[in-house]
């Protein structure tokens, strides 16, 4: 670098005396505060010291602007010199010192950038007394992390010896203390850990421990950190009272005096302690609740559906599943039992049987009871009726019986023919006797169908007297007594007096019926004659079990009264 002649500390010296005493060398002063800034250091250096001999009371304010500007030019053109220039470093000295000589508080933040071209603190604070205290502290809120570190280090090498007996007196201790307070709370961990060590200098090594119960974790490691201690152990523990991830206590406790650079151990509240979801599947929903609300949970959200196993109104799951540990105040959903699923019963009327049957299965539902019937109307195989009826809302897998046709129902047909005589009954549709030995009162017939439109007149060939057991399969005609002849008793299968079933079918489609009695009172033997051969045989059937044919009283019992009949029939009856 070549060499310049700069103005000495002592000529500086000089010309502060002049500001002090307002004198003038008559320079215009805006001219030289734009030599400021030109780019040849020996003209700014110029403009300096006649600016710093010049300006009066009224452009102070700007000649301190132009100085600060001045001062932070001069710091980036000492930067960027390769060799070391006594000369200039002075005059840089002369510039830094003037601009703290006008105790304005801007002037005191390149204090750093003085200390960084070569000055020490001891330098400084010989140089600017405690006034430089107050540039280094407005240093702690530079948006630079390293320039805020730097004004940190310089506040604790103040109170290093020797710079501590500059700044001994109680206001600038109060100043550093402050300062340092301010950075030991700074976002950055490095500018944080020097003003820790700062203060174990103000408290003398012992530093006391912080409260940090109730501060977020980050918050409580931030402030133990700040006081010079280093954060120890972290365990966490549930706590009903301080939130997750608040500090729920510390070791050793707040206000403890401990040694710089002491472990503080810290719990942490992950929480309130879990508790288990009660099992609750199966009980109704009611006390399903009760239990929940029990356990320190709420009921959250609580759905239904259908279910072939749990009843309706009771729970068929919870969500968490029973035993899962959850936090206290937790919501556990529930799903509801609506009860079985309904299905309606589809309409399978007329339909043949098998596809019936396949409809009800599709449905979900089985095919009960299946009972066939006759019907005039419905072809044979497809259905009349069904139970319940179409449309009903039943439960799956419920039955549908039904009702099958058979087609038209057979005509009624006479499966017996009776004949009546007292109490006694024959039927002569299978019996083989030619003749009926004794007196007959009535006529029972059993029809294959039940009977149900008919009358007294509907029996010809014999005097009726009585007639009963319509609707039924079975009809009874009582006649006037008949002992002796040979006639038709017929029964009528069209007209008036037809005898139909339920479907109107009458009797053999419509033929009738005819039977052909023939009638001798006291024909034992059936020989066409009553003579003493039926006497004998009636006398000897007298002792029990009777022989029907020699009751002819039909008393149910053979007896003298018997044989009387035969003997008055042939005309030798007892006196």
């Amino acid at each position: 670098m070549t060499a310049r002649t700069w103005f000495s500390k002592t000529a500086l010296t000089c010309y502060l005396i002049v500001i002090t005493a307002g004198l003038s060398y008559g320079q215009n002063i805006t001219a030289l505060l734009a030599q400021l800034l030109n780019s040849d250091p020996a003209i700014r250096s110029v403009a300096f010291y006649k600016i710093i001999a010049a300006p009066s009371s009224a452009n102070i304010a700007a000649v301190t602007g132009a100085l600060i500007t001045l001062l932070g030019v001069e710091t980036a053109y000492a930067k960027s010199l390769t060799e070391a220039d006594e000369g200039y470093a002075t005059y840089y000295e002369n510039v830094a010192i003037a601009v703290a000589s006008l105790h304005d508080v801007r002037a005191m933040t390149p204090l750093l950038d003085v200390i960084d071209t070569g000055n020490t603190v001891t330098e400084a604070l010989a140089a600017f007394g405690p006034a430089a205290i107050d540039g280094v502290v407005n240093k702690l809120t530079d948006s630079d992390p390293e320039i805020r570190d730097s004004a940190t280090i310089v506040l604790s090498q103040m109170l290093d010896p020797p710079n501590i007996a500059n700044v001994s007196d109680p206001v600038s201790l109060q100043k550093i203390t402050a300062g340092l307070l301010t950075a030991s709370q700074d976002v950055d961990v490095e500018v944080r850990s020097t003003a820790s060590e700062g203060l174990v200098k103000l408290s003398g090594g012992q530093v006391a421990v912080p409260n940090v119960v109730g501060l977020t974790q980050a918050a409580a490691s931030s402030a133990i950190t700040g006081a010079g201690l280093v954060v120890g152990t972290v365990t966490t523990a549930s706590s009903a009272t301080v939130p997750s991830g608040g500090v729920v206590s510390e070791n050793p406790a707040a206000g403890t005096q401990v040694s710089a650079g002491s472990a503080v151990n810290l719990v942490v509240s992950n929480g309130p302690a879990p508790v288990a979801v009660p099992n609750v599947v199966g009980l109704t929903q009611a006390a399903a609740s009760s239990a929940i609300t029990g356990a320190g949970l709420v009921v959250g959200t609580v759905t239904t559906a259908s279910s072939a196993t749990v009843p309706s109104g009771s729970v068929i799951s919870e969500n968490p599943a029973a035993g899962t540990q959850v936090n206290r105040g937790s919501a556990v959903n529930l799903v509801v039992s609506s009860g079985p699923a309904v299905v309606g019963v589809p309409n399978v009327v007329g339909l043949t049987q098998a596809a019936a049957a396949a409809a009800i299965q599709s449905a979900g539902l089985v095919v009960g009871t299946v009972t066939p019937t006759s019907s005039g109307t419905v072809p044979a195989g497809n259905v009349i009726s069904e139970n319940p009826v179409a449309g009903s809302q039943v439960v799956i897998g419920s039955a549908v019986n039904l009702v099958v046709s058979s087609g038209p129902a057979p005509a009624p047909i006479v499966l017996s023919f009776n004949v009546l005589f007292g109490a006694q009954s024959y039927n002569v549709t299978t019996g083989t006797r030619n003749r009926l030995p004794w007196e007959i009162v009535g006529v029972r017939v059993v029809f294959s169908e039940a009977i149900t439109t008919g009358s007294a007149a509907s029996l010809s060939g014999l005097a009726v007297t009585g007639f009963s057991g319509l609707g039924t399969n079975t009809l009874t005609w009582s006649i006037s007594p008949v002992a002796l002849g040979s006639l038709n008793a017929a029964l009528s299968g069209t007209g008036a007096n037809a005898l139909t079933d339920a479907g109107g079918n009458g009797l053999y489609g419509g033929a009738g019926f005819t039977q052909a009695l023939r009638i001798l009172s006291g024909d034992f033997n059936d020989d066409g004659v009553v003579s003493a051969a039926d006497l004998v045989g009636v006398n000897n059937a007298t002792v029990a079990p009777y022989n029907i044919f020699a009751d002819m009283n039909g008393d149910l019992a053979v007896t003298v009264a018997d044989v009387q009949v035969v003997r008055t029939r042939i005309g030798t009856s007892l006196p």
